[in-house]
């Protein structure tokens, strides 16, 4: 996948930028003026009103034009001193923007990097070391299915393993991961734990996944999660996404924006909160956002952000404390379906990893990300004929603690 680490900062396409379609010719005529010429090809889409250009030459095209002056350079300060440093693709957004501004008295179009999102339980070992990993869990019985009062519950996630207790249960549109696979990486059964964990509080749910997240590291560029987004517009009552992304500058990404925006008020979209509560990775190793930093798709206003608690009903320390986040849900030692073969550990920023391991259809894990598919479980099991998704989220929203799918209502506790 061709992404970006900046060393630490926000990851994302290095050669492509996203800009709104009503814009997209004022874009290509600046493209046409800077002083080296552009190698661009585009893609469009009708239904995100975006338009996706990547810069075969972006390293000569950017080294045509000036450096960036104190002020106009790139900087993300946000945990501590860090020297500024301007990619490519942010040279040549930035000069597109400057020509514009001073062309059109400070107007500039809408655009922004195609931006990464990493699998929510990629990040596992934040706050929690190693302990961040699936363990073997002996097997155990979804409740039955309840084909009265299906529900439609949309899941963009890894691919989903066959198992033998979703078999009618739900939908994939042939992404299914080979069953005759000598080995898996942990990451790949995330798609299947989530399943398993949103048809234990919904029996009645009908699953529709679609693979989005990389099977082996747990990513996905921003572009192709939103088309899969909006792809569920009106064929879906409750959409889950265990996966999110920070930004430079807490800005939310366009083309998430604009994915949740032409998805509607129908269907409600519910999002893991993100695991970096603790501030710290395995090892002590900081992480490069502050323990309250958004997580986007969880922290636009239209989606319902999860975080995670234990046993006693008390904040996981990976779950976020802020106020952005709206529900919490049991998020520690979460058992659900997993995969059925040896499974190899993909070591992330700190712990360290288990040994392969043989799984056997069942697992122990940790995560926002479970805590999400709980409330998209609750959710959904409460929508009836003549009742809508917005109904259920209000049942939800109002639970009183201690019931049997333990969902809160979530107060920061640091002081504003």
């Amino acid at each position: 996948m061709p992404t970006l680490d900046g060393s630490g900062h926000e990851k994302w396409a290095p050669a492509e930028f996203v800009v709104a379609l009503s814009h997209l010719d004022v874009v290509r005529a600046e493209l046409g003026r800077l002083p080296h010429p552009v190698e661009a090809t585009e893609e469009q889409d009708e239904r995100l009103g975006l338009a996706l250009i990547r810069i075969g030459n972006v390293a000569d095209v950017a080294a045509r034009l000036p450096e960036p002056t104190a002020g106009n350079g790139r900087c993300e300060c946000r945990s501590g001193p860090r020297q500024e440093q301007e990619y490519p693709i942010e040279r040549i957004l930035r000069a597109i923007r400057d020509r514009c501004s001073e062309r059109n008295g400070g107007w500039v179009p809408t655009m922004g990097k195609n931006r990464t999102l990493d699998g929510v339980h990629a990040a596992q070992h934040i706050g929690i070391g190693g302990d961040g990993y699936p363990e073997w869990s002996r097997a155990d019985e979804l409740p039955a299915d309840r084909p009265l009062h299906r529900t439609e519950v949309g899941v963009l996630d890894t691919g989903l393993w066959p198992h033998p207790q979703l078999r009618g249960r739900y939908v994939s549109d042939d992404d299914e991961l080979s069953e005759s696979e000598e080995w898996y990486s942990h990451l790949a059964g995330h798609a299947t734990f989530v399943a398993g964990t949103i048809l234990r509080t919904a029996p009645n749910a009908r699953l529709r996944v679609r693979r989005v997240l990389d099977d082996r590291d747990g990513t996905a560029l921003a572009w192709d999660v939103a088309r899969e987004m909006v792809s569920f517009a009106g064929s879906v009552s409750v959409l889950n996404l265990s996966f999110c992304c920070f930004t430079g500058d807490n800005e939310p990404p366009l083309v998430l924006a604009r994915a949740i925006e032409r998805i509607g008020p129908d269907t409600v979209i519910v999002a893991a909160a993100g695991n970096h509560g603790g501030g710290e990775a395995g090892d002590g190793e900081l992480i490069p956002v502050s323990p309250r930093s958004p997580m986007w798709p969880a922290a636009f206003d239209q989606v319902i952000a999860v975080g995670a608690h234990d046993h006693q009903g008390e904040r996981s320390t990976f779950s976020p404390d802020a106020a952005w986040v709206n529900l919490t849900a049991p998020g520690e030692d979460v058992t659900s379906l997993y995969l059925d073969g040896v499974v190899r550990f993909d070591r992330r920023t700190g712990g360290t990893p288990p040994p392969e391991t043989k799984f056997d259809g069942w697992a122990r894990w940790k995560g926002t990300s479970f805590a999400a598919a709980a409330v998209s479980g609750a959710i959904a099991s409460r929508i009836r004929p003549g009742t809508t998704a917005r109904d259920a989220l209000h049942d939800v929203w109002n639970l009183p603690q201690g019931n049997d799918e333990d969902i809160r209502r979530y107060r920061p506790t640091h002081s504003s």
